[in-house]
């Protein structure tokens, strides 16, 4: 009884895998072979870089050749192979204007549209989710690239900042052993200008004494 009780939570949860991603919807828009039914689904970036190399790898899945074409300004897929679309390869392009993507599936004779292939426009919906869900991905990923790099900035600034505290304290250092030398010397000094002076006084008393012998001498005469 739980079991089925879980499997119906299950199945009632499902549809919510994708909930935050926004489904693509139908438009009629021009692109390099003219105006076109398409697939527009939104995007969480304008970075066409990231968004190119996810489109990338969700159509390297199809085993389609993409190229981007600066003239365009459109990713070409030729001869992609998804089966859920046609039983023919199928030539894709897209472009990404700024925060959506466009996306036209030509079949063949016909460019994929919700009314004449509503199976077919289901599924290439859920393309574009994995896709936004791809991006999702890499966006992601940049972020934690970006936060490696800012952590290791912050760990080589902390390495600097404990070499100049080490620093800092080996000149407290060095300057502490100077003023102990120098108070050591100053120590050394006064007990040295004590003794002369107590010898200067000796000598002065001596010069006194031979001057007063000298004087006698003299008065002698």
């Amino acid at each position: 009884m739980k079991l089925k009780t879980f499997l119906s939570l299950l199945l009632l949860f499902l549809p919510l895998l994708h909930y935050g991603q926004p489904e693509a919807g139908e438009v009629v828009e021009g692109m390099s072979e003219g105006m076109r039914n398409a697939l527009r689904i939104e995007l969480p970036t304008e970075d066409r870089k990231l968004i190119g190399k996810a489109w990338e790898k969700t159509m390297k899945e199809f085993k389609g050749k993409t190229k981007y074409s600066r003239k365009t300004k459109e990713w070409f897929t030729d001869d992609a192979d998804i089966a859920a679309l046609s039983a023919n390869t199928v030539d894709v392009y897209a472009r990404a204007d700024q925060r959506e993507l466009l996306v036209w599936f030509d079949l063949g004779g016909a460019y994929l549209s919700a009314d004449t292939h509503p199976d077919e426009f289901a599924h290439a919906q859920r393309l574009l989710q994995d896709f936004h869900h791809e991006l999702e991905v890499a966006l992601a990923e940049e972020a934690l690239k970006g936060k490696e790099k800012r952590y290791k900035e912050l760990q080589g600034e902390l390495k600097k900042l404990e070499k100049q505290n080490k620093d800092l304290h080996q000149t407290i250092e060095k300057a502490q052993k100077t003023i102990a030398e120098a108070e050591k010397g100053i120590e050394e000094n006064r007990k040295a200008q004590e003794a002369k002076k107590s010898e200067l006084d000796k000598q002065a008393q001596a010069l006194d004494a031979a001057k007063k012998q000298l004087s006698a001498l003299k008065r002698k005469n």
